[in-house]
């Protein structure tokens, strides 16, 4: 079962952007991301553990090369050998532009569907009904309902439950964590709905737009900039940073993401977005706040679950 994100209502107090200041951060800096990054992070090490147990299960079961890990494969990895998670790509700079352009389009790699599919496509029906009775089960479901209404559901038998059972504890503890992850993530795309959707936002917007009218360039947001720079793949090829490894980039893309990059600057557009954002993260984090310890909680349970692993 993949991490899907489900946009949920808040179920505190309401109206906490009209009593809470903007300079008010009753929970610090970008709260959501934070704790959004924290849950990610732990649940894809105690999720990996649970793979690793499905695994060995499903060799007991005779299907020893037949495998697809159920991967959190969402957002970036943190430094090479963390495990931590980045959820926010890092600010384009001048410098970065004129080295890099807009990097690599953002890829999360196959799914955990795609590579089961690909696996399964070399068994006849009937060998792959039985790969599919031996991970995914057949018996009874465990049952978990968060407090947004939203049902998580999973056989209590097969190789699946079994990696789940002996990571959480008990089935329904690993469903709660993957509910938990969810309604994290949920209510931070709320805030950031709401922090683009917020004056300030569009004052600066309007403003990197106008820049980039002047110097060429016909964009209303600098998320389609992105998007046209990243789809510049034809033309000559400058070449990498000889001390990174990085790709090459063309230099249409080089010179929208400088253009791109110094129109930022001159709208003052990533310290107002950091601003708003963390903001609205607070705002979200006060109407929910009835489930913000229990949250924290839970983080901590998967924390101490995959560090209990890792000795």
């Amino acid at each position: 079962m993949l991490v899907v994100v489900v946009v949920i209502a808040g179920c505190g107090s309401f109206g906490a952007s009209e009593r809470l200041a903007f300079e008010e951060r009753p929970y610090g800096e970008r709260p959501l991301t934070s704790l959004a990054a924290d849950a990610l992070t732990a649940f894809g090490r105690s999720m990996r553990e649970a793979d690793r147990l499905a695994q060995a299960c499903m060799r007991r079961e005779g299907f020893e090369d037949l495998f697809a890990p159920v991967e959190v494969a969402l957002v970036d990895a943190g430094p090479p050998g963390s495990d931590a998670v980045v959820l926010d790509p890092p600010p384009l700079t001048v410098e970065r532009a004129e080295r890099f352009g807009y990097g690599e389009p953002p890829s999360v790699g196959p799914s955990a569907e795609d590579l089961m599919r690909e696996a399964l496509e070399s068994l006849d029906p009937e060998a792959r009904a039985e790969w599919e009775r031996a991970f995914f089960g057949t018996g009874a479901e465990v049952e978990v309902v968060t407090d947004g209404g939203e049902v998580y559901r999973q056989a209590a038998d097969g190789c699946l439950a079994e990696g789940r059972e002996l990571v959480g504890g008990d089935l329904s503890a690993a469903l709660q964590w993957n509910a938990v992850v969810n309604q994290i993530l949920g209510l931070r795309a709320d805030a950031q709905e709401r922090a683009m959707a917020d004056e300030r936002v569009g004052a600066v917007v309007e403003e990197w737009s106008r820049c980039m009218r002047e110097v060429g360039f016909d964009f209303e947001r600098p998320l389609d900039a992105v998007t046209a720079g990243l789809a510049l793949g034809d033309g000559p090829l400058v070449p990498a940073s000889e001390e990174e490894a990085t790709p090459s980039v063309t230099e249409q893309e080089r010179r929208l993401a400088v253009a791109d990059a110094r129109c930022r600057e001159v709208a003052d557009y990533q310290r107002v977005i950091d601003e708003v954002t963390s903001y609205y993260e607070n705002v979200v984090m006060v109407e929910n706040e009835a489930v913000v310890l229990r949250w924290g909680e839970t983080v901590a349970e998967m924390e101490a679950v995959a560090d209990r692993f890792d000795r």
